[in-house]
């Protein structure tokens, strides 16, 4: 299976590049502490001084360091003017290489009493969150926060991406032993009739399920029923598996997507081609469920502001026959009074 995307490409660019600081945030994590001033004194190139502040100032926010090309002009010119420094006659990014970026991350460490980024500790961290079963983009924003937390060097955007997908691809293979040990010959069958091809230049049946259609008129919500009853009636077959396995739901809507977005051949050919289809039935058959509670919802709904419609229709109706009624006999009062007189 391919790389899961944790977050859409604008948030990775804002995840692996520091934040665009205020004038008073620039002055609060700029700041030059005396532990730090004395780190700074041991360095004789400004380019070195300036670099060594910045990554201060980032890591104090962050709990991450970040590549040297990644710096904002804005903070490198603020940097230069709480050291006193020229940038007219300094070529910072030339001088400033990784090899000296790395050095003064471990001096930066040290100095506020950070662990460097360790992988074992956060593979157990992703591993405990992906068992309690979140979502999989919740798994970062939590996993990155529990090292802030802690104290800990948080690392890169795809070192999140890599050890996450392992840990779901791991957590995928441990469902899977659960499913060969239950999942029986009529399952089997049951779940392969979603590929099956009437003829062979057609597509698999399963692409009349993939894209939901939201039905409006009689007619369409009449197909919607007949093709909601033929995935019910599967599952309702492998319902004994469905209760074995205790999917959760992040681990079906994980599943199902992927079967939403691979082709034919990938879901055909994927060691773990019955988990992802059975997934996808049970995620099609909540959905569609949802969708016609909606159309009753908005049945009701309509047949109520109809009833309330004709209600003072029939109320304003009645309302003139009333004026009328009213506006008769006060003109026959008038006419019985001339009369009289």
């Amino acid at each position: 299976m391919s790389r899961i995307k944790l977050l859409p490409p604008h948030e990775i660019k804002e995840f692996d590049t520091p934040t665009i600081f205020t004038i008073s945030q620039q002055s609060h994590f700029f700041t030059i502490t005396d532990d730090l001033e004395m780190e700074l004194d041991k360095l004789r190139h400004p380019c070195s001084k300036m670099g060594m502040l910045l990554q201060w100032g980032y890591f104090k926010f962050h709990g991450r360091f970040y590549e040297v090309s990644d710096f904002r002009e804005m903070d490198i010119q603020f940097a230069a003017k709480q050291l006193n420094l020229n940038l007219k006659y300094l070529d910072f990014h030339g001088f400033y290489n990784k090899q000296m970026a790395y050095d003064h991350r471990e001096r930066i460490l040290s100095i506020i009493h950070w662990k460097p980024y360790d992988e074992e500790l956060f593979k157990h961290q992703v591993e405990r969150l992906v068992e309690s079963q979140l979502v999989p983009r919740k798994v970062l924003w939590e996993t990155r926060a529990y090292l802030f937390r802690q104290g800990i060097e948080s690392p890169a955007y795809d070192k999140y991406v890599r050890i996450i997908n392992d840990t779901l691809l791991a957590f995928s293979k441990r469902i899977n032993l659960s499913l060969e040990k239950h999942l029986t010959a009529s399952h089997r069958e049951t779940l392969d009739e979603f590929l099956i091809k009437k003829v062979a230049y057609q597509k698999s049946e399963i692409q009349r399920y993939k894209v939901i259609i939201h039905p409006k008129t009689p007619k369409e919500i009449k197909k919607s029923v007949q093709l909601f009853e033929v995935l019910r009636g599967r599952l309702e077959k492998v319902g004994t598996l469905v209760e074995k396995l205790n999917l959760s739901d992040t681990t079906i809507d994980y599943h199902a997507h992927w079967v939403t977005i691979a082709d034919n051949d990938k879901i055909e050919t994927n060691v773990d081609k019955y988990l992802f289809l059975l997934c996808f039935l049970i995620r099609q058959v909540r959905q569609r469920q949802d969708y016609f509670i909606d159309i009753i919802q908005n049945s009701v709904k309509t047949a109520e502001n109809r009833a309330k419609t004709a209600q003072k229709e029939e109320y304003f109706r009645k309302q003139k026959e009333r004026k009328q009624a009213t506006q008769l006999l006060i003109d026959s009062r008038i006419s019985y009074k001339q009369q009289v007189e």
